[in-house]
Order: structure tokens, then C-alpha cells, then sequence
């Protein structure tokens, strides 16, 4: 069984192979330019080369493909924060967290990029929120989580 260009461009992005990766999603994505995925990928194998600018465009054309990805737009944030783009940094992560109220690591992102244009104590009451995401995440319970973390007494 032969799989896709997309699939097999994937499965060498997991595996650590980003330029083979990049050759092979960047076929897939002139024989299906209309694909968000391809662009999401193609941008993620050529923002871990250090491709930035390139990688910003793919993830530019991956939004405008599918605006409801939001670990695209998280990803567009983190190339933004690689090009010091703190303010779009900014917006990206706050829509991907409007469109997924429980994204840590957008909510991370938020908070990053506060702390880059100087208002440190909203980033720290989002890096908080982060945590307290990452941890409901985690246990599946969040009043279980809250009450063990502010407990003064062993739950």
C-alpha cells in the first residue's frame, strides 16, 4: 500500500528528517495547494530548519485555508516569537486560545509574549492559567487538581 506524499511527508516530520520531509510536502502541496494540512506541515518541517519567514507563510495560507486550526495559529505564533514579531505573536496566540479556551500551550504563548513587550504581570497571572490548564488537562478533574494544589492540608 502507497501511501499519499502528504502522509509519507508527515511521517518523515516524526521521525526527525525535516528536509525530506520538506521535499516531499512541498510536492504534496502543488499537487493540492487548496490543503491546510500540507501547508500546516510544510510550514512546521521548514520552521524546524529555521526557515522562519518561509514557515510564516505557510502558516499564513494554512489559516486562510482552514481558520479554525488552532494549533496552526499557535504555530504561526512561535515563529512570530522566533522573529521577535511580539505583537502578532500576541494575536495568533490569543485567537487560537478563542478558539480553544483549554490551549496551555497557547496560553503559554500568551503569556511569552507579554513577558517579551515588558507587561510582566499579565504574563504571569497567564502563565498560571497555563499551568492550571495543563494540570485540568492532565487529571481530568479539575477541582481535584485545585484543591491538592492550595490545600494546606494532605487531601
Amino acid at each position: 500500500m502507497t501511501q499519499s506524499p502528504a502522509d509519507e511527508g508527515e511521517r518523515e516530520l516524526r521521525a526527525g528528517n525535516f528536509a525530506a520531509a520538506e521535499k516531499l510536502l512541498a510536492g504534496a502541496a502543488k499537487a493540492d495547494p487548496r490543503s491546510a494540512r500540507v501547508q500546516h506541515l510544510l510550514g512546521v518541517a521548514v520552521h524546524e530548519q529555521g526557515k522562519l519567514d518561509r514557515a510564516i507563510a505557510c502558516y499564513r495560507r494554512a489559516v486562510d485555508l482552514d481558520a479554525g486550526l488552532a494549533d496552526v495559529r499557535r504555530d504561526l505564533g512561535d515563529a512570530y516569537m522566533a522573529r521577535r514579531r511580539y505583537g502578532d505573536a500576541l494575536a495568533c496566540y490569543r485567537e487560537a486560545m478563542r478558539q480553544d479556551a483549554s490551549d496551555d500551550l497557547a496560553c503559554m504563548g500568551v503569556g511569552s509574549a507579554l513577558r517579551e513587550m515588558g507587561d510582566l504581570v499579565a504574563a504571569r497571572k497567564q502563565f498560571q492559567l497555563a499551568l492550571w490548564l495543563k494540570i485540568r488537562r492532565r487529571l481530568r478533574a479539575p477541582w481535584v487538581a485545585m484543591r491538592r494544589l492550595f490545600s494546606r492540608k494532605p487531601v
